[in-house]
């Protein structure tokens, strides 16, 4: 209901996971199926932001996939870590009222960001998270008696990203490319 006051609002569900269901506003677009990634990505290149609602939650997935596609993110103040990777150029920390979040939105519309400089800070960020992965996961190998693999090259060889199930794409930009119309 935090979103109850933004204009062209498109919300995406999944799986609901067991968690409780708020009630939809009447002037929101609602996903007519389980979408797929495709699906998923084409919404994404039509969205102006994307919204983060949640005060509480893990491996946010959403937000880097809203990032990835070049779009900023309205988040409200949570506990988890998604605000890692936000900054006063790809994210408003929204209030968590109906108001301020509609406000952070506005901001978005009437001044748009450039997804290719959104696009390219979180891929910088988030190589340097998965080199501090690496390392870590490298150190255990050796501690365990591995120490001629290559924890960096092995990552790239076998993680399997959730956001591109079954590969590893090095070209990540070309996957969340498009054009941005709707809030």
């Amino acid at each position: 209901m935090l979103a109850e006051k933004v204009k062209n609002l498109a919300i995406i569900a999944g799986d609901n996971h067991g968690n409780a269901i708020a009630p939809v506003p009447e002037h929101a677009w609602l996903n007519p199926h389980k979408f797929t990634q495709a699906e998923v990505h084409q919404t994404l290149n039509e969205s102006r932001c994307g919204l983060l609602l949640s005060a509480m939650e893990g491996a946010c997935f959403s937000s880097s996939e809203y990032l990835l596609s070049g779009i900023p993110v309205v988040s409200t103040p949570s506990l988890g870590g998604r605000d890692v990777w936000y900054n006063d150029y790809n994210a408003i920390i929204a209030e968590p009222n109906p108001d301020a979040v509609a406000a952070a939105v506005e901001t978005f519309v009437a001044n748009p960001r450039d997804p290719e400089k959104i696009i390219k800070m979180h891929i910088e960020q988030a190589e340097v998270y998965r080199k501090r992965f690496a390392k870590v996961f490298g150190d255990i190998l050796k501690r365990h008696g591995d120490g001629e693999v290559d924890a960096h090259l092995y990552f790239r060889q076998n993680f399997t990203p959730k956001m591109r199930a079954g590969m590893w794409h090095d070209d990540i930009v070309a996957l969340f490319k498009g054009t941005k119309k709707a809030s």
